[in-house]
Parts: structure tokens; C-alpha cells; sequence
């Protein structure tokens, strides 16, 4: 050979080894970007009366792991959450009572092993329910738990009860 044609070969050696390792860069960095877009996912919350005032903008962490009082959930809403939240749609709360907590709601306050975590009952006409319906004593059972709103007319779990953990879609952690 000719040192022309082993300077053309090194140098088609050298293009198929830089294109070799551009496609596995740009296969590994797109595996990366879809695992973190079906793990992660960004929230906005367009309502002018928020029940997490606070929240604007989250992301949602699909891997949900530990759940812990005092942590902030989204969740799949359902049938029994209307009027005042659409059926098939997401929404987040904050766990205020785990599996085993004493529960009571009444007109007045609400309490989780007789702790006042809410105040009233604001959304019931809203919703169209008795407060006699939702005066109530219960004990949350396994594998549910307890949501509530910061803000005082918050549509949650005085409403409709506890929430079963199959429903979770992830955590929710607030930017801003």
C-alpha cells in the first residue's frame, strides 16, 4: 500500500470510530432522557384557590417509596371526588393520616389522633353534601391514608375519605 491509501484508511477507521461512539452517546442519552421524562414529571397548578398555596410549580417523582406523614402526594382522581375535582385527572395533597390513625370530622374541626388538622367544613355546599353526611368517626384502614389541603377550604379526604395507596401517581416536590 501506499502511504496515500494508508492515510485514507486510518483516517475512514477514524469517521467510522468517532460515528460508532456519536450513535452510542446519542442512544445512551436518549435511553437517559426517557427514563427521566416517564420517571419525572413537571405539574402546574392553575387554580386561583389553592389548597397547597405555595405550589405553582412541582415535579412529580413517579417512584413513589416511603410514604410518610407530612408528605406531599399526587394521585389519580375519581368518581367519587366530583363536582368540585374532575374524574381521570391528578391531583396533590398532603398525607395527614396513615394507616391506623384515629380520625374524626365534624362541622367544627377536623382531627387525626385528636390533633386539629382542619378547621370547618367550607366546601360542603360546593360539593353538594350534607355535613351531617361527612360528620364522621373512622379508623384509616391499611394501605390508605388521610390527604388534606394547607388552605381551609381545601377539597380532601373530609370529603371523601381516605385515599388507597394503588391511586398514588408519585411524590410531589414544589419549586416554587
Amino acid at each position: 500500500m501506499h502511504a496515500a491509501e494508508v492515510q485514507r484508511a486510518r483516517r475512514y477507521r477514524g469517521m467510522a470510530l468517532f460515528l460508532a461512539q456519536g450513535v452510542a452517546v446519542s442512544a445512551l442519552s436518549a435511553w437517559l432522557v426517557v427514563a427521566l421524562l416517564g420517571r419525572y414529571e413537571f405539574a402546574i397548578d392553575p387554580q386561583m384557590r389553592k389548597c397547597l398555596p405555595n405550589a405553582n410549580l412541582m415535579v412529580v417523582d413517579r417512584a413513589v417509596r416511603n410514604l410518610a406523614r407530612g408528605q406531599v402526594i399526587a394521585f389519580n382522581t375519581d368518581l367519587s371526588r366530583e363536582p368540585l375535582m374532575a374524574p381521570h385527572s391528578i391531583a396533590a395533597k398532603i398525607i395527614i393520616g396513615v394507616p391506623g390513625d384515629h380520625i374524626k370530622v365534624s362541622p367544627v374541626e377536623t382531627t387525626v389522633n385528636g390533633v386539629v388538622v382542619g378547621l370547618g367544613l367550607a366546601d360542603a355546599k360546593k360539593a353538594h353534601l350534607d355535613v351531617k353526611q361527612l360528620t364522621r368517626e373512622l379508623v384509616i384502614p391499611p394501605g390508605f391514608y388521610w390527604l388534606m389541603g394547607e388552605s381551609g377550604d381545601s377539597y380532601d379526604s373530609r370529603y371523601w375519605g381516605p385515599v388507597p395507596a394503588g391511586d398514588f401517581v408519585g411524590d410531589v416536590h414544589v419549586l416554587f
